[in-house]
């Protein structure tokens, strides 16, 4: 107590925080201060001066200051992302431990290096320029996807999220950090982009060979369900109805055949009407067409004359189908 500690030694006491009652029962803290009095050649007072000034209102906001710095240092180590204060160099002055397993630095370590040390060095010159306009009062923040130096070794995506803290003044005090890890959800969309990649050329492969399948297909077909109509024609007397309703079967069989083939064209053509357009030897095509047409012409005896056709602008698959469309109208409805 300074006023047992002033009457006992002689000497003043000063500045003496204290809490005391009020008469009604409430604390207050005090700051106390005394003085001692002595007779005239007396070596001990006999009594002392104090003084008390009310502090209660600064003690009250040093401890509520008190409490919310638990509160953000507990929510920050406990934060599910890394979080840290850095200094106005760059230094690192308050790291969480999620910040620590992200990078695999020990608190010690980091608290020891500049964020410019772990940063990888394709993406410092940006993460450089976002902090040079927090500091000229550009922005209030920024957020940016950026690569860590793992301790490991390895790089670690992370994004970046930065705002500055500033006194009251307006002078810049320290830069806040968020660091979340993306390395998962960047692994997760380059392989989505692989998948695409995948699944496009996959694609394109199955419609090449469905329109190379179903096109090679039309002529065989067509073979089938015309030798089934020739041999009817030919030698219907001589067959049993069993054998005539065979023949019938392998006829609607071989057009039900060529009306899904002919379907399947017909799909493969639609993904490929994207192709583009070029020089085409029509004549070239028109001798590939008549090629598949030639079982046909000389079963029908039929005569195709034809100047020689020019190259063309076009699109070659679609070339080939109208001349495959002209030629096999012209030998299905001749008289």
């Amino acid at each position: 107590r300074p006023v047992q500690t002033t009457l006992r030694t002689g000497q003043p006491c000063r500045d003496v925080v204290l809490r005391m009652c009020n008469a009604g029962g409430q604390v207050q803290w005090m700051l106390v201060s005394t003085q001692p009095l002595r007779e005239p050649g007396a070596e001990k007072p006999h009594a002392c001066v104090a003084s008390f000034r009310d502090i209660t209102p600064l003690k009250d906001a040093e401890l509520a200051l008190r409490h919310s710095e638990r509160r953000f240092a507990a929510a920050l180590e406990h934060a599910p992302i890394g979080m840290a204060l850095v200094a106005l160099d760059g230094r690192f002055t308050l790291v969480n431990q999620a910040l620590c397993r992200i990078t695999g630095y020990a608190r010690e370590e980091l608290l020891q290096r500049d964020f410019s040390s772990i940063t990888h060095p394709d993406d410092l010159g940006s993460d450089q320029a976002n902090v040079r306009r927090l500091m000229a009062g550009q922005q209030a923040a920024y957020q940016m996807d950026k690569r860590y130096l793992h301790r490991l070794g390895h790089v670690v995506w992370a994004r970046l999220s930065v705002s500055l803290l500033r006194a009251e003044s307006g002078r810049p005090q320290h830069f806040i950090a968020q660091v979340d890890d993306i390395a998962a959800a960047r692994a997760a969309q380059d392989q989505l982009v692989n998948f695409a990649e995948d699944l496009r050329r996959s694609n394109k492969d199955l419609e090449q060979f469905a329109y190379v399948a179903s096109h090679d297909l039309q002529s065989p077909l067509r073979g089938i369900v015309g030798f089934a109509q020739l041999l009817r024609r030919d030698a219907g007397p001589k067959l049993s109805a069993t054998q005539l309703e065979y023949l019938e079967h392998i006829a609607d069989g071989g057009k039900r055949l060529q009306s899904l083939v002919s379907g399947l064209l017909a799909y493969a053509r639609v993904g490929r009407a994207q192709e583009p357009s070029g020089p085409v030897d029509s004549e070239a095509v028109l001798q590939r067409v008549l090629l598949q047409f030639h079982r046909e012409i000389d079963e029908r005896g039929a005569r195709i004359t034809h100047e020689v056709l020019p190259w063309v602008l076009g699109v070659e698959t679609e070339i080939q189908q109208l001349l495959q469309n002209l030629i096999g109208n012209a030998l299905k409805f001749q008289p």
